[in-house]
Formats: structure tokens, C-alpha cells, sequence
């Protein structure tokens, strides 16, 4: 029951090198090579991928600044629009209140001479309705 070695046994091996060679050739060979470009293709499409994140990462940090930058100009602008408009409507009130006091000067000037006048003649006009009264009650006596 020992194994004898003989030509079959030989032949077998021979055989299954040439199998292993045409398999190798047939399949091993181009499995490999498929295997191998579809990796890289993996490989390439993942750094791609990573690219694209760092990338869009970039645009948002360069949107963010900008978008900063923005409120800050824009809060410059309205701080400087505010603070030319405090600006004119103090020059507005200034006017206005200088307007006033030249009114209420004109206006206190105005009733003071007419208050002169008036009393100024306030004597005569007593006097003549003095003299009215006395005619007339002379006249009817």
C-alpha cells in the first residue's frame, strides 16, 4: 500500500504546471492587472474626492471672510450715513432753533413798540374819551 512513484505522477505535475502557466496567462495575469487598475482608479477617484473636500472647504473659509469682510464694510458705511445724518439734523435744529430766536427777538421787538405806541397815546385817547363823556352828559343836562 506504498505509493509508488511513476510517469503518471510526473505527467500530473507537468500537467499542472502547464494549467497553472495558461491559467496564470488566461486568468491570473489580466484578474490581477483589472484588479490593479481598478485600484488605482479607486485610488485616483478617492484623492480626487479629498481634493474636492479641502476645496470646498477653502471656498467656504474664503466665503466667510468675505461675507465678514462684507458686515464690516457694511457696518462702516451705516456708522458713517449715521453719523453724517446726526450731523445734518444738529445743523437742522440749529437752524431752526436760530430761526426761532430771531422770530421770538422780531416778534417781542414788534410787540414792545407797539406797546410804546399804545401807551403813548393812551393819555389822549383817556383824555378824549374824558371829554366825550362830559359832553355828553353836559349835553343832556
Amino acid at each position: 500500500m506504498f505509493l509508488k512513484l511513476d510517469g503518471t505522477f510526473w505527467i500530473q505535475i507537468i500537467n499542472f504546471f502547464i494549467f497553472y502557466a495558461i491559467l496564470n496567462v488566461v486568468y491570473i495575469k489580466p484578474a490581477s492587472a483589472a484588479l490593479r487598475k481598478r485600484r488605482e482608479y479607486i485610488d485616483s477617484v478617492h484623492s480626487e474626492y479629498e481634493a474636492a473636500l479641502r476645496e470646498v472647504e477653502e471656498l467656504k473659509n474664503e466665503s466667510d471672510n468675505k461675507r465678514a469682510e462684507g458686515r464690516r464694510e457694511g457696518d462702516h458705511v451705516a456708522a458713517t450715513i449715521r453719523n453724517e445724518a446726526m450731523k445734518q439734523a444738529e445743523e437742522i435744529v440749529s437752524k431752526a432753533q436760530a430761526e426761532f430766536s430771531r422770530i421770538v427777538e422780531e416778534s417781542e421787538t414788534k410787540i414792545h413798540r407797539e406797546l410804546s405806541v399804545a401807551r403813548a397815546e393812551e393819555h389822549r385817547l383817556v383824555q378824549e374819551l374824558a371829554d366825550e363823556m362830559v359832553a355828553r352828559t353836559v349835553g343832556r343836562l
